[in-house]
């Protein structure tokens, strides 16, 4: 065994040359390539650093990635340590090569939340009110076509108190969601006490042969374009255990190249829904596919579909955990059925254009099926959601420094369809599974969460050193409820809003990366607190003060056996 300590400039680990891979896509040189390898990234640090990838990909000429639009460590691990790597299409069988361990990054983060929870894209991390961290570290190992990776999260939430309104319904905890009570798992607090937590993290193992990839993983799961909320996976819940099946890369199918991939995983409840045990588990099955029509083009259509149903205590059959989900999709069995589930499907597209740096980008998602083709033709609108977005980098006549812009918008407010009488259908509620589109207590989909909608602007100044930065964004939340519930009584001064200013940073010494953020929040309504009980309604303002701080440590260490 020889340990090969590497320059970090020349890893091939992508997550851990991610800082040096954007200084480099910042040079005035001309078009750098990536080092390919494994793309596992950070925990707890991942929403950040996948976010910085995809620009230095951008502006380093690179072209778009298929990859960034179903993003999973293990979705390009299989070059993991590959002395001389080679695009995935070319290789029939992966090069044997010598058996080789790598040392992931050490990462950590500490946020504080001085008003209220306040958590995005935040993985098994939860920040609520106080203090919330987490730390990670791992290896990854490499021996022909199988690779695997060991990257577990320890953390903690002091979980301090904020007010809340309290579940009085039986059988339900009092820190469920009070408006959605029983209809989704998504708590306003985790408990009355401070917690801490292990997870396996980025954690895989898989093989790779003939163009076909297929293991078992615990990473956190992020589909389609979007930077800020992507529609049926965004990374914001922890990841969960999942075996996965698909191509190991993008395939050429003479008029483009494919990528698909599909996994069948497990989720749980938390333990602040219900006390009912038989329904603690769900299969989630689900299907991504990508296609873009050449490299050239810069052009990436996909689409995606996520399928849940309870798993019984005596488990699944072979069919039904396999081929059910994909079998009489338009079945809509009813609430408390024995087969009863829900389907979501989003179609989403790319356009990049790396000589100008800049790309486009849209997500369109439904939460409910159409129930024929004439429903789909009057009403396509009926539980749809969307996200737009774009980020421009511009360049000086010198090539150095470098401007970033970015914009984007999601709505998940329900349609005006069931202002006629039809059901109101909200994003990641569904009346036949009762936790809802989620994950021991946090959203798999979008941050925002159900029924919102948000706008994002920010500008960054970049350097080779790093970049600094600001945002402004605008939440309104769960628009569902008040429309529903209070507008009747509160008209405009009701609804649950919130604007955020940030000043975020990221800085490269050396082997170290430092991540920044301070961001103040207004939030007008929060939850709707002030306008339940038994005394008058009082609208409420708060303020939410939070600082992050993330810190990785690039060991930049190999041992080949």
């Amino acid at each position: 065994m020889s340990p090969r300590t590497q320059n970090t400039g020349v890893l091939l680990l992508p997550s851990a040359g991610l800082f040096l891979a954007l200084a480099a896509a910042l040079t005035p040189a001309a078009a750098q390539e990536a080092p390919t390898g494994c793309s596992t990234f950070w925990e707890p640090l991942g929403a950040a650093h996948l976010d910085l990838d995809r620009l230095a990909a951008l502006t380093g000429g690179r072209g778009p990635t298929m990859e960034a639009l179903y993003r999973a460590g293990a979705a390009q691990a299989g070059f993991c340590g590959a002395p001389e790597a080679e695009p995935a299409a070319s290789w029939s069988i992966r090069d044997p090569g010598l058996p080789s361990i790598t040392l992931l990054p050490v990462a950590s983060i500490f946020q504080h939340n001085g008003g209220y929870p306040r958590t995005q894209r935040d993985g098994v991390r939860w920040a609520g009110r106080g203090g919330s961290g987490a730390i990670t570290a791992g290896a990854h190992a490499r021996w022909g076509p199988l690779s695997a990776a060991f990257a577990p999260v320890l953390g903690f939430h002091q979980n301090a108190p904020f007010p809340t309104l309290s579940v009085l319904t039986e059988g339900l905890s009092e820190w469920g969601s009070y408006f959605h009570a029983g209809g989704i798992d998504l708590p306003q607090r985790f408990g009355a006490e401070s917690a801490q937590w292990a997870h396996p993290g980025q954690s895989y193992i898989r093989a790779d042969a003939y163009g076909a990839a297929v293991g078992v993983s615990t990473e956190t799961l992020r589909w389609g374009p979007a930077r800020r909320n992507p529609i049926l996976m965004s990374g914001t819940a922890p990841g969960f255990f999942h075996v996965f099946l698909g191509t190991s890369g993008p395939v050429d199918v003479w008029i483009g190249r494919l990528d698909v991939e599909a996994v069948w995983g497990r989720l749980e409840e938390s333990s602040y829904f219900d006390t009912n045990a038989d329904n603690d588990s769900r299969l989630l099955a689900g299907l991504v596919v990508a296609f873009s029509p050449g490299e050239a083009s810069g052009l990436t259509l996909g689409a995606a579909r996520v399928y849940s149903r309870y798993i019984p205590p005596g488990g699944l059959a072979l069919d039904e955990l396999i081929l059910g989900p994909y079998v009489d999709v338009r079945q809509n069995p009813g609430a408390g059925a024995s087969d009863a589930d829900n389907q979501l499907l989003s179609v989403f597209f790319r356009w990049a254009l790396p000589a100008a740096g800049f790309e486009t980008y849209g997500e369109y998602a439904r939460e409910d099926h159409w129930d024929h083709w004439e429903d789909l033709l009057m009403e396509p609108d009926h539980s749809r959601g969307y996200t737009v977005g774009f980020q421009k980098a511009f360049v000086r006549a010198s090539g150095d420094p470098r401007l970033r812009v970015a914009a984007e918008a999601t709505n998940l407010n329900a349609s005006p369809a069931w202002q006629s009488g039809r059901n109101l259908a909200s994003f990641y509620v569904h009346s036949q599974i009762r936790q809802g589109h989620t994950h021991r207590g946090q959203l798999l989909g979008a941050p925002i969460g159900i029924g919102s909608d948000a706008q994002y602007v920010a500008a960054d100044y970049l350097w080779p050193g790093g970049l600094v930065g600001l945002s402004l964004e605008r939440i309104r939340y769960d628009n569902d409820t008040f429309y529903r519930t209070l507008a009747h009584r509160y008209a405009y001064a009701g609804h649950d809003a919130e604007l955020t200013p940030a000043l975020r940073g990221v800085y490269l010494v050396s082997d170290l990366q430092l991540i920044t953020e301070l961001a103040y929040s207004f939030r007008f309504n929060r939850g709707f607190v002030g306008l339940q009980g038994g005394g008058p309604p009082t609208p409420t303002e708060d303020r939410n003060f939070s600082l992050s701080v993330g810190v990785a440590w690039v060991p930049g260490v190999r041992f080949d056996f």
